[in-house]
């Protein structure tokens, strides 16, 4: 009668040594299409948030959301110069309101999408968290009042929080009515994912020091050196960059007949007050289209608000 034959010990641990293997060398590639699915899902949250606001453009003279518009000053009606009534849709802009916290809430409050789209699906900052206890009850144009206002956008803050990812277009100057809108223009940038601070100033032309490379955003989409992000530019394309200089992007340089190429996440422009009062903002940099985490409606307020740096 014949042994039946099994594994030897040395035949078995060739074969898990081969399965060791195998596993070290798909585990990393199967990471990175995770992370790519990621990204992906990312980007399609951006492009939704921005045909969100196209959809809000079309029943507002093509002019994407601005809470300031939303929630105006009080309107004068007997042209004593003093505004005197809350009226929905008259009166003068309220440039204080043109916060990130209340762009977001804004649509939040009408309903335009839910608070889940604005969390990135590759987030690093525990102080960014959705806004599960939204109050949509709090919209009510009749009471003057548009959005509830405990969505935060403090991501700069790590003892603060914040209800969303995502930079956008800094709704102050000129710019705001010029390139707020719906445009279909390919070489403006609409939202995006983050950027980082630098310790230079832009025409050092280095994205270096600590705010750059322990900045929390390069954990988003890139690996720890470099920047990745999504960019959703005003006609609606999104794509994944690993440059603050786009292509097609560029600003109007002061005293120059050429288009400068543009840093999206730097406010280059140097006119205007420093620091600005809040009515004087509609007069600030007229062509730089820059993205941001907006804290309050001035132009320092508004410039890049980096993260807190990695330990």
């Amino acid at each position: 009668m014949k042994r039946k034959r099994g594994f030897t010990l040395i035949e078995l641990l060739v074969v898990i040594a081969i399965i060791a293997l195998l596993i070290g060398l798909l585990l990393p590639a199967l990471a990175k299409a995770q992370r790519n699915a990621k990204t992906l899902k990312d980007a399609t949250q951006i492009n939704q948030i921005h045909k969100a606001a196209l959809i809000f453009a079309q029943q507002h003279k093509s002019r994407l959301p601005i809470p300031g518009l939303i929630n105006r000053l009080m309107a004068d009606l007997d042209g004593s110069g003093v505004g005197t009534i809350e009226l929905t849709g008259v009166g003068p802009e309220d440039f204080e309101q043109n916060t990130s916290s209340r762009l977001y809430a804004s649509m939040l409050g009408q309903r335009y999408f839910n608070s889940d789209i604005l969390i990135g699906t590759t987030e690093e900052n525990p102080v960014i968290v959705q806004d599960e206890d939204y109050n949509y009850e709090m919209y009510n144009p009749a009471g003057d009042t548009y959005w509830d206002d405990s969505f935060e956008m403090d991501v700069h803050n790590p003892n603060g929080e914040a209800n969303a990812s995502y930079a956008h277009m800094a709704l102050i100057g000129e710019r705001k009515i010029r390139k707020w809108k719906d445009s279909q223009d390919a070489g403006v940038p609409a939202f995006s994912t983050r950027g980082t601070g630098h310790d230079t100033s832009y025409h050092g032309g280095q994205l270096t020091g600590d705010k750059y490379t322990k900045s929390l955003t390069l954990l988003l989409h890139g690996y720890r050196k470099q920047w990745v992000g999504n960019v959703c530019f005003m006609d609606n394309h999104t794509v994944t960059l690993e440059t603050f200089y786009p292509q097609l992007t560029s600003y109007e340089a002061k005293d120059s007949d050429r288009d400068v190429k543009d840093n999206i996440f730097d406010a280059e422009f140097e006119d205007g007050p420093d620091p600005p009062a809040p009515a004087q903002a509609k007069f600030q940099g007229s062509n730089d289209a820059f993205l941001v985490i907006c804290i309050g409606a001035t132009e320092f307020a508004c410039t890049n608000r980096h993260d807190p740096l990695l330990p």
